[in-house]
């Protein structure tokens, strides 16, 4: 399997990992896991046969749940389709995914980035004519929409993560990318957010090559500050960026 392939594959499973079955209602508590005595050697996977709409009365959070105690196996239905995410997809070589509710309507909205560099008969599945740009997918309770608003900048997108980096309540978002001299010169940066609108905050970088994106406040001093791994095939460094607030 090709390389790209690989991740177009691990991207499905992770839209499948956030979208594939509704969790139990906030309203009402989980049950208890039973005595490891009792976990059964095998569970029931999910039916493939899932409505094209989310049941609002599941709640707003969806999940795929693992065995207890790790025992028995866990079933996967492709949910792409009915989730509305074939056309927002096409002409994407996905490499980046971000979670989180950027509007706070209690839905998971989705962030995906990914190559958009080469040539357009690259991209000619889905009949894409040619390379997308970044997208901002937004959850409901009909599955996902894409956000006209959102930024459209085509470039190396490689790593993403949502944190509340302002201390404001809403997550702002971190890209990593990879400038590529004479192929794709966006940067490393920072989108803010106000009220579910995505604006370019910071540049973090406009050389070096950069892939996963850790947040942590490493300091202690209330701020979340971030990491960012290299990439090892363009070279550079890892970077833990500071922040100083503001």
């Amino acid at each position: 399997m090709s390389r790209s392939r690989s991740r177009a594959l691990a991207f499905l499973l992770a839209v499948g990992l956030s979208s594939g079955c509704a969790t139990v209602p906030p309203t009402q508590p989980a049950s208890p896991s039973p005595p490891a005595s009792s976990v059964p050697t095998t569970s029931t996977p999910s039916p493939a046969s899932t409505p094209s709409a989310v049941d609002p009365s599941d709640g707003p959070a969806t999940c795929w749940s693992a065995p207890a105690a790790g025992t028995g196996t866990l079933g996967f239905t492709d949910r792409t389709g009915p989730l509305g995410l074939i056309t927002p997809l096409a002409g994407m070589m996905v490499h980046a995914v971000a979670a989180g509710d950027v509007n706070d309507d209690g839905w998971t909205d989705l962030f995906v980035g990914g190559f958009a560099d080469r040539p357009d008969a690259e991209y000619a599945v889905r009949g894409a004519s040619g390379p997308a740009p970044d997208r901002l997918l937004l959850g409901s309770a009909h599955g996902f929409v894409l956000d006209d608003s959102f930024p459209a900048v085509r470039g190396r997108t490689s790593g993403a993560a949502f944190a509340d980096l302002d201390a404001d309540g809403d997550l702002d978002l971190v890209i990593s990318r990879n400038p590529r001299p004479g192929r794709s010169a966006a940067p490393t940066v920072v989108l803010r957010n106000d009220g579910g609108r995505f604006a370019q905050a910071t540049v973090l970088d406009t050389a070096r090559g950069f892939r996963s994106v850790g947040v942590l406040d490493y300091d202690g001093d209330g701020r979340l500050d971030l990491f960012i791994a290299e990439d090892r095939w363009t070279g550079g460094s890892s970077v833990l960026y500071r922040n100083t607030g503001g």
